[in-house]
Protein backbone atom coordinates (compact mmCIF):
# COMPACT_ATOMS: atom_id res chain seq x y z
CA UNK A 1 0.00 0.00 0.00
CA UNK A 2 1.60 3.44 -1.18
CA UNK A 3 1.68 6.16 1.31
CA UNK A 4 0.24 9.32 0.77
CA UNK A 5 2.79 12.31 0.11
CA UNK A 6 1.41 14.57 2.13
CA UNK A 7 1.60 12.15 5.62
CA UNK A 8 4.87 11.43 4.51
CA UNK A 9 6.21 13.99 6.97
CA UNK A 10 4.98 11.91 10.10
CA UNK A 11 7.02 9.04 9.13
CA UNK A 12 10.16 10.62 8.91
CA UNK A 13 12.60 10.89 11.48
CA UNK A 14 13.17 13.98 13.27
CA UNK A 15 16.43 14.66 14.01
CA UNK A 16 18.38 15.82 17.31
CA UNK A 17 18.44 19.55 16.03
CA UNK A 18 14.88 19.78 14.76
CA UNK A 19 13.72 18.55 17.87
CA UNK A 20 15.45 21.60 19.66
CA UNK A 21 14.42 23.73 17.46
CA UNK A 22 10.82 22.88 17.82
CA UNK A 23 11.33 22.68 21.62
CA UNK A 24 13.03 26.36 21.78
CA UNK A 25 9.85 27.70 19.77
CA UNK A 26 7.28 26.11 22.01
CA UNK A 27 9.71 27.51 25.25
CA UNK A 28 9.82 30.86 23.53
CA UNK A 29 5.38 30.56 22.48
CA UNK A 30 5.00 29.90 26.71
CA UNK A 31 7.69 32.60 27.54
CA UNK A 32 5.53 35.12 25.42
CA UNK A 33 2.57 34.11 26.84
CA UNK A 34 3.85 34.75 30.30
CA UNK A 35 5.03 38.30 29.26
CA UNK A 36 1.93 39.19 27.30
CA UNK A 37 -0.51 38.07 30.78
CA UNK A 38 1.99 39.90 33.11
CA UNK A 39 1.61 43.07 31.19
CA UNK A 40 -2.22 42.66 30.74
CA UNK A 41 -2.53 41.72 34.55
CA UNK A 42 -0.71 44.80 35.53
CA UNK A 43 -2.58 47.33 33.07
CA UNK A 44 -5.74 45.71 33.84
CA UNK A 45 -5.01 46.23 37.49
CA UNK A 46 -3.85 49.92 36.88
CA UNK A 47 -6.67 50.72 35.07
CA UNK A 48 -9.26 49.45 38.05
CA UNK A 49 -7.22 51.46 40.25
CA UNK A 50 -7.90 54.77 37.96
CA UNK A 51 -11.07 53.88 37.38
CA UNK A 52 -11.36 54.02 41.40
CA UNK A 53 -9.21 57.21 41.29
CA UNK A 54 -11.38 58.90 38.63
CA UNK A 55 -14.50 58.48 40.74
CA UNK A 56 -13.10 60.14 43.99
CA UNK A 57 -11.38 62.87 42.41
CA UNK A 58 -15.16 63.59 40.60
CA UNK A 59 -17.43 63.04 43.44
CA UNK A 60 -18.13 66.47 44.10
CA UNK A 61 -18.66 66.89 39.99
CA UNK A 62 -21.61 64.26 40.58
CA UNK A 63 -19.67 60.63 39.25
CA UNK A 64 -22.11 57.53 39.03
CA UNK A 65 -21.01 54.98 41.68
CA UNK A 66 -21.06 52.27 38.51
CA UNK A 67 -17.53 53.47 38.40
CA UNK A 68 -16.70 52.49 42.07
CA UNK A 69 -18.12 49.13 41.11
CA UNK A 70 -16.32 48.36 38.47
CA UNK A 71 -12.84 48.59 40.23
CA UNK A 72 -13.31 45.51 41.99
CA UNK A 73 -13.80 43.49 38.74
CA UNK A 74 -11.03 44.90 37.11
CA UNK A 75 -8.55 44.70 40.15
CA UNK A 76 -9.55 41.15 40.62
CA UNK A 77 -8.96 40.30 36.75
CA UNK A 78 -5.91 41.74 36.84
CA UNK A 79 -4.57 39.96 39.62
CA UNK A 80 -5.89 36.37 37.99
CA UNK A 81 -3.96 37.38 34.83
CA UNK A 82 -0.49 38.09 37.25
CA UNK A 83 -1.32 34.70 38.96
CA UNK A 84 -1.38 32.76 35.84
CA UNK A 85 1.27 33.74 34.67
CA UNK A 86 2.99 32.96 37.70
CA UNK A 87 1.91 29.48 37.37
CA UNK A 88 2.58 29.07 33.58
CA UNK A 89 6.44 30.23 34.77
CA UNK A 90 6.76 26.73 36.13
CA UNK A 91 8.65 25.59 32.75
CA UNK A 92 10.27 28.60 32.14
CA UNK A 93 12.21 28.94 35.80
CA UNK A 94 13.01 24.96 36.50
CA UNK A 95 12.56 23.02 40.08
CA UNK A 96 15.60 22.40 41.42
CA UNK A 97 15.68 18.54 41.61
CA UNK A 98 18.59 16.85 43.62
CA UNK A 99 19.20 13.63 42.25
CA UNK A 100 21.32 10.74 44.31
CA UNK A 101 24.73 11.93 43.22
CA UNK A 102 23.77 15.41 44.36
CA UNK A 103 22.57 13.60 47.52
CA UNK A 104 26.36 12.27 47.93
CA UNK A 105 27.89 15.36 47.26
CA UNK A 106 25.93 17.28 49.80
CA UNK A 107 26.44 15.02 52.29
CA UNK A 108 30.36 14.47 51.68
CA UNK A 109 30.14 18.33 52.13
CA UNK A 110 28.27 18.19 55.32
CA UNK A 111 30.62 15.34 57.19
CA UNK A 112 33.23 17.73 55.78
CA UNK A 113 32.11 20.61 57.42
CA UNK A 114 31.41 18.70 60.71
CA UNK A 115 35.15 17.18 60.67
CA UNK A 116 36.29 21.14 60.45
CA UNK A 117 34.15 22.24 63.22
CA UNK A 118 35.29 19.56 65.38
CA UNK A 119 38.68 19.97 64.75
CA UNK A 120 38.36 23.38 65.23
CA UNK A 121 36.65 23.11 68.77
CA UNK A 122 39.31 21.07 69.65
CA UNK A 123 41.85 23.56 68.82
CA UNK A 124 40.17 26.36 70.58
CA UNK A 125 40.15 23.80 74.09
CA UNK A 126 43.47 23.62 73.72
CA UNK A 127 44.28 27.23 73.21
CA UNK A 128 42.41 27.99 76.38
CA UNK A 129 43.83 25.10 78.10
CA UNK A 130 47.38 26.58 77.18
CA UNK A 131 46.16 30.15 78.42
CA UNK A 132 45.09 28.64 82.07
CA UNK A 133 48.15 27.17 82.33
CA UNK A 134 50.08 30.46 80.97
CA UNK A 135 48.07 32.27 83.72
CA UNK A 136 49.09 29.68 86.35
CA UNK A 137 52.97 30.03 85.62
CA UNK A 138 52.56 33.83 85.79
CA UNK A 139 50.50 33.33 89.16
CA UNK A 140 53.23 31.11 90.39
CA UNK A 141 56.26 33.14 89.48
CA UNK A 142 54.59 36.49 90.87
CA UNK A 143 53.74 34.74 94.40
CA UNK A 144 57.35 33.59 94.89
Amino acid sequence: MPRDKSNSMIYEKLTSSQILYMINMYLNLKMLKIILMTIMGLCITLIGFYIAFFYVTGIDQGRSPWLLLLTPIFVAIGVYLLLQAGKLDDSVVAKAKIDKSEKKVSVSILERNNKLSDEWSKTVDARDRLKLLEMSAKAKETSD
